[in-house]
């Protein structure tokens, strides 16, 4: 079996973990209830009108239900695991418009491509994201610098619509907020990759293209985006790990921000959705951490000279051993940024 079949194998298992066993678990009804009701058993008031389309508003409120109960608390070990996961995505969301750019997109597809991550962002990256992975790697064998004008304006774009509103958002220290303005951050945040899209094109078209011998000057802006993509997705890793791990509050250990635990989820108590959005997330995070892995080590393997076994052993290790330390966005992001010399 190819390797790069694993991927919708990964995405079956994440739909299970994160779909199934939210509905096994009471998780589904709970947030419906919520929704319905527009407050959590704690008392806590949920937002339930964001567009005034009562068929979308049920679909946004749900999904704000879910990130609410993981923000919007004081439960320090919520957040952390929120940090990790958030920043990796948001990294994501750079990775699919490069690589939109990269396979001819113009300002319609560009922004079109910002479907993939609104679809991870409200059906579980664990479940979309292999998928995306396994659909990047089947597409046209496209090895070709990007057009100057979208290489740079990328950092630009990044930063503002990507990694600034996630640091608002989730920022590393507690912020007191009150519940209809954590919900409304939450709503705005899922649509950033959209944001940073629509950005891009913008700034794209103010800026003047070059020549064709231009192109490979176009590395120098990609190279960086890539840099502070890894930049930003480590820091909150190693952040969010370090506190894990030496923290001194009780509420804040390793197995509560890292650990699965399905008998923490107890169906029609107070905690159902914190505990059961918590369950989710890490399902996810795991997910996320194996096929980011798998995917960058595909996307690298046509550009290394990997003969014998070690080779292939010896590559592994080094994504896996980054993965652990940097996390999952970093190494994927570095590792781009690394291939972006390559391409020719």
């Amino acid at each position: 079996m190819e390797l790069h079949s694993l991927l919708p194998i990964f995405s079956a298992i994440g739909f299970y973990l994160l779909w199934i066993v939210m509905a096994q678990n009471g998780t589904i009804d709970a947030l419906d209830s919520v929704r319905k009701t527009g407050i959590y058993p704690n008392g806590r008031p949920l937002k339930t009108s964001y567009v005034g389309i009562p068929l979308l508003d049920g679909a946004i409120s749900t999904l704000i239900a879910f990130t609410d109960a993981l923000t919007g608390g004081n439960d320090p070990a919520t957040r952390l695991v929120m940090i990790d996961v958030v920043s990796t995505l948001q990294s994501g969301g750079l990775w699919v418009i490069i690589e939109s750019i990269r396979n001819g997109a113009g300002p319609v597809g560009v922004v079109l491509s910002s479907v993939w991550p609104l679809l991870w962002n409200g059906f579980g990256a664990g479940f979309i994201l292999p998928i995306y992975y396994y659909l990047n790697l089947k597409g046209p064998d496209i090895n070709k610098p990007l057009r100057l004008n979208y290489a740079k304006t990328l950092t630009v774009t990044s930063v503002l619509a990507l990694f600034l509103p996630s640091f608002i958002v989730l920022p590393p220290f507690q912020v007191t907020r009150s519940a209809q303005d954590n919900q409304t951050f939450a709503a705005l945040f899922q649509i950033t990759p959209t944001i940073a899209a629509v950005f891009q094109t913008i700034l794209a078209s103010l800026t003047s293209p070059k020549a064709a011998s231009g192109q490979y000057a176009a590395k120098v802006p990609v190279r960086r985006a890539y840099f502070f993509s890894g930049l930003f997705s480590a820091a909150a890793h190693i952040y969010a790990v370090l506190t894990a791990m030496y923290s001194t509050d009780p509420a804040v250990t390793w197995s509560r921000v890292y650990v699965p635990s399905p008998s923490d989820v107890v169906a029609d108590s107070e905690w159902t959705v914190l505990e059961g959005a918590l369950l989710f997330i890490k399902y996810d995070w795991i997910i996320i951490n194996v096929s980011s892995a798998l995917w960058l080590y595909l996307s690298l393997k046509p550009y290394l000279n990997m003969k014998t076994a070690f080779d292939k052993g010896s590559t592994s290790l080094l994504i896996v051993l980054s993965t652990l330390i940097v996390g999952p966005g970093a190494t994927v992001s570095w590792g781009l940024r690394l291939r972006e010399n390559w391409i020719r």
